[in-house]
């Protein structure tokens, strides 16, 4: 991806960051890893529309 230059949003890493008690039932995340990783998933298209716009 990188090689073509499409732009990659690495959800899971800055999810693996987060801490260990990620999941409220083993599948799903808890609300508050929900709302972090909208605000990381919203502030990077945003910066790229940005960026691109």
């Amino acid at each position: 991806m990188a090689a073509r230059g499409v732009p990659i949003i690495d959800l899971y890493t800055f999810t693996a960051n987060l801490g260990e008690d990620l999941y409220c039932d083993h599948v799903h995340f808890h609300e508050h890893i929900r709302a972090q990783q909208a605000a990381f998933l919203a502030g990077w298209l945003a910066a790229w529309l940005t960026r691109e716009g």
